[in-house]
């Protein structure tokens, strides 16, 4: 997606990204020739989901990768030339009208002229931020309210089951309380709320007049990148209210607002 926003040409080799199963026989067929050729009776074609058909079972249609496809087989001596159309059908003549539209949108917000100076993997992490979380940057930029600081008990308490969760749950974590799983390129202390302004991540302790301590869970405030956090007794038992969040975070954002 990012080399057709640059406007840079795609290879085969991004095809592994789109289609793995794809790549892996396109490139089977680049080192292979003769009779290992002739024997895959491949032709230049493609079959393609066409709609659905009565009861819900998908409809296909053949379609040609070059004018009379069809009756064209593969071999040897043009087969480098069916894994280029195959790989460009695949990665930009099956989605031209969809793409056409998304770099509309796109260029109408950010002129492709601005983006010259830019490559593909920089455009993504401009765009998406970092996928790797680093626990030691995230406690280093957070901020505290009300009775918690960075020497609290449940603050400490935090930080250390939130180093014991892997990337993945971390990532839910920190989309229950941004609404983002990934981290801005320049880190934590670059992230920024919902209307746009620099927002620092911050913990504070629900007041226990809002709770009951025998199952209370902690709150997460978007805009804000707040998280509000119960005065838990023991470590433990911020462990499990926290699982417990990241789980059901997967299927309904619970304890947000």
């Amino acid at each position: 997606l990012y080399k057709h926003i640059l406007g840079a040409p795609v290879t085969a080799r991004d095809l592994q990204f789109v289609d793995p199963k794809l790549h892996k026989n396109l490139e089977w067929l680049r080192s292979h020739q003769g009779a290992d050729v002739s024997r895959t009776a491949l032709d230049f074609s493609t079959m393609e989901v066409a709609g659905h058909a009565p009861g819900g079972r998908e409809r296909y249609e053949v379609l040609e990768l070059v004018p009379g496809g069809r009756d064209l087989l593969v071999t040897d001596a043009n087969k480098h030339e069916y894994i280029e159309v195959a790989t460009k059908f695949k990665l930009l003549d099956r989605i031209s009208a969809q793409l056409a539209a998304l770099l509309a949108g796109f260029y109408e917000v950010i002129p492709p002229g601005l983006l010259v100076v830019f490559g593909p993997q920089e455009l993504e992490l401009l765009t998406c931020g970092l996928d790797v979380i680093d626990v030691d940057d995230w406690a280093a930029h957070t901020a505290h309210l009300g009775a918690l600081r960075p020497t609290h008990r449940l603050v400490r308490w935090f930080w250390d089951v939130v180093r014991d969760l892997d990337q993945a749950a971390r990532a839910r974590l920190l989309q229950f309380v941004t609404g983002t799983s990934r981290v801005p390129l320049g880190g934590f202390r670059a992230l920024r709320g919902a209307d746009g302004e620099a927002r620092a991540f911050t913990l504070a302790a629900l007041p226990p007049a809002l709770y009951d301590p025998r199952g209370a869970y902690p709150m997460a405030h978007t805009c804000f990148n707040r998280l509000d956090l119960p005065l838990y007794g023991d470590r433990e038992a911020l462990r499990r209210a926290l699982a417990a969040v990241v789980q059901v975070e997967l299927a309904t954002g619970f304890g947000k607002e």
